[in-house]
């Protein structure tokens, strides 16, 4: 069970990011990764399951995950004890089940169930458990069940795994498909990991080692040092801070004796800074005094590490801590990170999590400038998330002109989450703080009451109003758009008017773009040129021919294009029919008229296909 929980949740964060689509590389043709895999791991033996009391259906596997009380570790441990006595023709009408359970409620994703039964399944017969996940039609379940198959495959014969790449034709579900394999890979096998990686260094080279090498180092240091040094240049740097630091913890002696030995000075130094910030936890007074050797760039990456490990420990001490130093430019750095909450140093990027009162603290400890004032867009962001009563605290302890900045920016979070406390405040507001945060209580505002927004914006200035009234057409139109095409009678031929037709076709298009593609052909010629930007994208993913024919119609009665809609409108189908007929757009894109318009089209396609 523990493999397929960190399967299902570190794919979450690592799908997508393995070689780009249609550069699929067939990794079992490396006889060093196939011979490593083999000879290192070999096939681990998977008992075939018995026939005892067998989980026979979707429901019967969730109810063991729903008894569980919410402990879902629990409930898989249970699952997988049953899972395991079970045959491959068992678990074959299991999952077989689990798929027809999906497609007949779309509601519930059966994503844990799929992933325990999956991941079984496929260690007893990965043959028939990748075919059928790949000819089954329902796009969701592919999705799902396939990270769990090859996790499962890959769990017990990684050369294998890795051959079966090449058996998945859809780029989409290779990508997924590759990052469980070396996900699981890093976990149970991370030798064949790096010499996957060295036969393919795309497949991690966006996701790069540290969080795997953090967790080797968490084993055997030594080891994992030397698993860093074998990785492509561009991704040792994360890999050597990340086993400092974990080294630093278990043995700091050990740790900067293996990083001065680093030949590479730049390594070197990211290390012991590293090194600086895993001791911190344990003495900071020794952590800052091991700065003085470094240079300054270093210097600055271990001070960072430092209070980075200090602040995430006890923010309070941490503060303190910083606000003691002697030396003014450690001083000022150590309080921009607590107060910032991140700093880059050119080389790795810090960051301290703090609570609003906790910011707020070290707010004070900043004198004026760029610095404290991002602190301040900071704790106004926090704020947008407080209660009334938690916020209202807070801002009490400002001065006027501060307490306003924070809930300008307090006001933006608020749009959003809350838009009816946003409006209070933005009430409050002095006409010119008001008109700067307009956009973003209109846009939320109308999600909610766009009848609100509308009356809101009724004696505001044309451009600002042109704003509001668009957000409030979005809206309209998503919920009754036949009716809001008849209120756009009110409005008389201007911006507001424009931008009226610009956002409700293109919310039209969304939910039924051939719906919203005949009422746009109901509009005077400029108007549809106006609309024809907002259409294009929707219906040229479900109609390119049709959008091209539309937008021919009107290029050829055009004769100028003062407000760049046709032109527009012509890149917008030309990026877009490319991505799935590249040839046909193609041969559309060169049949236009010569000129600006065709050129910025060409263009557009040409960047689709680099």
């Amino acid at each position: 069970m523990i493999l397929s929980v960190l399967a299902t949740l570190g794919l979450a964060f690592w799908a997508g990011r393995a070689s780009s689509p249609g550069k699929a590389t067939d990794l079992s043709t490396d006889a060093r990764l196939g011979q490593s895999a083999t000879q290192r791991l070999g096939t681990r033996k998977i008992a075939p399951g018995g026939s005892g009391q067998a989980i026979t259906s979707a429901l019967q596997l969730r109810a063991m995950f729903k008894t569980s009380g919410g402990n879902w570790q629990a409930g898989g441990t249970a699952a997988d004890a049953k899972l395991a006595k079970m045959n491959r023709s068992q678990l074959s009408q299991l999952v077989h089940d689990l798929a027809a359970a999906q497609a007949t409620t779309p509601g519930y994703s059966y994503g844990r169930e799929i992933n325990a039964a999956c991941v079984r399944w496929a260690e007893v017969d990965p043959d028939a458990a990748l075919q059928f996940v790949l000819s089954n039609k329902q796009a969701s379940f592919r999705a799902a069940a396939i990270t769990s198959i090859m996790a499962g495959i890959a769990k017990n014969d990684p050369a294998l795994a890795l051959a079966k790449l090449a058996a998945i034709a859809d780029p989409t579900l290779r990508r997924s498909a590759q990052s469980s394999v070396m996900f699981t890979l890093a976990v149970a096998s991370p030798d064949d990991w790096i010499a996957a990686v060295k036969a393919d260094p795309s497949l991690a080279r966006q996701s790069g080692a540290a969080s795997f090498a953090a967790d080797w180092a968490m084993d055997d240091p030594v080891a994992a040092a030397k698993r860093a040094m074998q990785l492509p240049a561009d991704m040792q740097k994360n890999a050597v801070v990340a086993i400092a630091k974990v080294w630093a913890g278990k043995d700091s002696s050990a740790a900067t004796a293996w990083a001065q030995a680093l030949t590479d000075p730049q390594q070197r130094n990211q290390a012991l800074a590293a090194i600086a910030g895993g001791v911190a936890a344990q003495d900071p007074d020794t952590a800052l005094a091991s700065l003085s050797s470094l240079p300054p760039t270093a210097r600055r990456a271990g001070l960072m590490a430092v209070f980075s490990s200090l602040g995430d420990l006890d923010f309070d001490a941490a503060l303190a801590k910083a606000t003691s130093l002697k030396d003014p430019a450690d001083r000022k750095a150590a309080l921009s990170l607590l107060a910032g909450g991140a700093v880059g140093t050119g080389e790795m990027n810090y960051y301290v999590s703090r609570s609003p009162e906790q910011l707020s603290a070290a707010l004070a400890t900043l004198p004026s400038g760029a610095q404290r004032n991002t602190a301040l867009n900071q704790l106004g962001n926090q704020l947008g998330g407080c209660s009334r009563e938690e916020a209202a605290a807070i801002l009490a302890d400002y001065p006027p002109k501060d307490r306003e900045k924070l809930q300008l920016v307090m006001l933006q979070q608020l749009a959003y989450n809350d838009p009816t406390r946003a409006l209070e405040i933005y009430q409050t507001l002095p006409p010119d703080k008001a008109e700067s945060c307009g956009y973003s209580i209109y846009a939320g505002l109308a999600r909610q009451d766009p009848e609100a927004v509308l009356k809101l914006v009724a004696e505001k200035p044309p451009q600002e109003q042109a704003q509001g009234v668009g957000f409030a057409f979005a809206q309209l139109a998503h919920n009754d758009p036949e009716s809001a095409t008849r209120r756009l009678d009110a409005y008389p031929a201007g911006p507001v008017r424009d931008a009226a037709i610009t956002q409700l076709t293109g919310a039209w298009a969304q939910d039924d773009p051939a719906a919203a593609r005949a009422w746009v052909a109901t509009l005077s010629e400029t108007e549809q040129g106006r609309a024809l930007n907002s259409l294009i994208p929707a219906l040229a993913g479900s109609d390119p021919k049709g959008a091209a024919d539309m937008l021919g119609r009107l290029l050829a009665k055009a004769t100028k294009d003062a407000d760049g809609n046709l032109g527009g409108a012509t890149s917008n189908l030309v990026s877009t029919w490319a991505r799935d007929d590249p040839e046909a757009a193609g041969t559309w894109t060169a049949a236009l008229p010569e000129g600006n318009l065709q050129i910025n089209a060409i263009s557009n396609l040409a960047s689709t296909w680099a």
